[in-house]
C-alpha cells in the first residue's frame, strides 16, 4: 500500500441527500484544496466556507480543515462537506485526483493509514469494519467492544498467563541437571495449560459465529428421513419449495431459501432457511458420506437447528442451546411429548408459536457474532489452542511432581501459540493479513 500519496473518496453513499463528504488525506491535501477553491483554508483546525471551481460550475461548499498528526489517520486531513448530488461529488474526486500526488483511495485506506500511523490498534481498526457491517444491535454491541479493545484484554491476559508458563518450562530445562530445582512441575504446568485451553475454546468456540457481519442467519431444518422437514421448509416459507415424498431421500441436497418473519417485539428477522437430507440406511457408503458432509456442514454453520422428529425421540444434535426439538406430524394421534413443540402443517397448530420463538432464536444467537465478526480472531484462536494442546499432550504421562519431560518439545509448541495470541492483539502483523482485514472496508473509510 503506497502510503506517500494523498488520497481522496467520498465517505457518504453516491445518493441523493442534503450533505456528502468528501475525505482527502495526506501531505497535499491543503494544495490539492488551495488550487481548486477561491481563497485558501488555514492550517488551523476549523471549518471554513469555501467555493470550489469545478468544471460544472462554482460550488459553494464547507471545509473541515484537520492539520497535522491528531487526526483520524495521522495525517493533514480536509473533509468537504457539499450537497450531496452525487453529480457534484463525483466533480469533486475528479478535480482532485487531476491534483499532482492525489490518487483515488483504496477500499479501508484511511483506516489502514491510522493503524500504520498508530492512531488506533490493529483491534480497533477491525472494530471499525465491524461497526460498518452491523446490521444489528447486538452486532454493532460486539463492535464496540472491539473498537474499546475488550478482546485484546483478553488475549493480554492469555499472553501474560502462557509466557509466565514459557519462562518457567525454559527455566526447568535450564536446570534439568539439578535434583532439587523444579522450577514448574509437570503437574502445575498441565493446570495452567489446562486453563489456558478453557479461555482459547471460548474464543474459538463459544464466541464462534458467522463467517462475516453482514452475513445472514441459518436456520437448519435436521432431522431423520421423513420427519417432516420438507412439509415444514414449505410451510414456513409459505408456498411448496421443495418436494414432499414418502419415498425416503427424497431431498438429496440442502434446499436454502431466504425468509423473514415479524416478531411483535424484535421487528422484522431475516435469515436463510435449510431444509437438510434426511440419512437412510439404504445409500451406499461413498453416497452416505457425501450426504453426512452436507448435514454436518450445514449444521456447523447454523445459528439455530430445528430438530424434527414425529416421535419426539431426539438424540444428540449440533446446535446445542441453539436447537429447538419439533415434534412435527403433531396431528397424528401419538400421545403428547414434553419437552419439545409440537407442530403441525396439516392442521396448523402451534405454526404462528414456532414463528416467534424462531425469531427469538435468532435475535439470542447474535450474542456470540462477536469473535464471528472477525475471522481472523478465531482462526487463529483455533491454531493457538492445537498448540497449547500439543504442549499439554506431551506432558500426559509425566509424573505430577516432576519437571515436564521433553522441554524443549513443550517450549516450542507454546512459543507458537504465543505468536498466536500476540497476532490476535496486533503486536504481529503479517503484510498479507493487514491486506486481508483493510480489504473488506468500503472505500471512503
Amino acid at each position: 500500500m503506497d502510503t506517500t500519496s494523498t488520497i481522496v473518496a467520498p465517505a457518504t453513499p453516491m445518493a441523493p441527500g442534503p450533505r456528502a463528504v468528501v475525505r482527502l488525506s495526506g501531505t497535499a491535501a491543503y494544495e490539492a484544496i488551495d488550487a481548486l477553491s477561491e481563497g485558501s483554508i488555514e492550517r488551523t483546525r476549523g471549518v471554513y466556507p469555501i467555493r470550489l471551481g469545478l468544471p460544472i460550475g462554482v460550488i459553494p461548499t464547507l471545509a473541515v480543515s484537520m492539520p497535522g498528526a491528531n487526526t483520524y489517520t495521522g495525517e493533514d486531513t480536509i473533509e468537504l462537506l457539499p450537497p450531496g448530488s452525487p453529480t457534484v461529488v463525483d466533480a469533486i474526486v475528479r478535480a482532485m485526483l487531476a491534483f499532482p500526488g492525489v490518487r483515488h483511495a483504496e477500499a479501508g485506506e484511511f483506516t489502514a493509514r491510522a493503524y500504520l500511523n498508530g492512531r488506533l490498534t490493529l483491534e480497533q481498526a477491525e472494530g471499525v469494519a465491524a461497526t460498518i457491517a452491523a446490521a444489528n444491535e447486538q452486532q454493532l454491541r460486539a463492535s464496540h467492544g472491539l473498537l474499546h479493545g475488550e478482546s485484546g484484554r483478553r488475549y493480554a491476559s492469555m499472553v501474560d498467563e502462557l509466557a509466565s508458563a514459557l519462562a518457567l518450562v525454559e527455566a526447568a530445562a535450564d536446570f534439568a541437571e539439578e535434583e532439587h530445582v523444579v522450577p514448574i512441575s509437570a503437574g502445575d504446568l498441565r493446570n495452567r495449560l489446562d486453563s489456558l485451553l478453557v479461555s482459547l475454546e471460548s474464543e474459538s468456540l463459544g464466541r464462534r459465529g458467522r463467517e462475516h457481519a453482514a452475513a445472514r442467519p441459518m436456520v437448519v431444518l435436521a432431522g431423520e428421513p421423513n420427519a417432516g422437514k420438507t412439509s415444514l421448509f414449505n410451510t414456513l416459507l409459505g408456498r411448496t419449495r421443495a418436494v414432499v415424498s414418502s419415498m425416503e431421500h427424497a431431498t438429496r441436497d440442502a434446499i436454502v431459501e431466504p425468509l423473514t418473519l415479524e416478531h411483535p417485539r424484535i421487528g422484522a428477522v431475516s435469515f436463510d432457511l435449510v431444509d437438510l437430507p434426511g440419512l437412510p440406511d439404504s445409500l451406499d457408503a461413498a453416497e452416505r458420506a457425501s450426504v453426512q458432509a452436507v448435514i454436518d456442514d450445514a449444521l456447523d454453520r447454523a445459528d439455530v437447528v430445528l430438530q424434527c422428529d414425529p416421535d419426539a425421540q431426539f438424540g444428540s444434535i449440533a446446535g446445542g442451546d441453539n436447537t429447538i426439538r419439533l415434534r412435527t406430524k403433531a396431528d397424528s394421534p401419538e400421545s403428547r411429548a414434553d419437552g419439545c413443540l409440537e407442530v403441525s402443517t396439516k392442521t396448523g397448530l402451534n405454526i404462528e408459536t414456532l414463528k416467534l420463538e424462531l425469531a427469538e432464536a435468532i435475535e439470542s444467537s447474535n450474542r456470540d457474532v462477536g469473535a464471528g465478526l472477525i475471522p481472523r480472531h478465531r482462526d487463529l484462536a483455533d491454531q493457538a489452542s492445537a498448540s497449547v494442546s500439543r504442549a499439554r499432550a506431551a506432558i500426559e504421562s509425566d509424573p505430577a511432581s516432576g519437571p515436564p519431560i521433553g522441554g524443549e518439545i513443550i517450549a516450542a509448541e507454546m512459543r507458537l501459540a504465543l505468536d498466536l495470541l500476540g497476532e490476535l492483539g496486533g503486536r504481529v502483523h503479517p503484510d498479507e493479513v493487514l491486506g486481508r482485514i483493510f480489504a473488506s472496508f468500503c472505500v471512503g473509510k
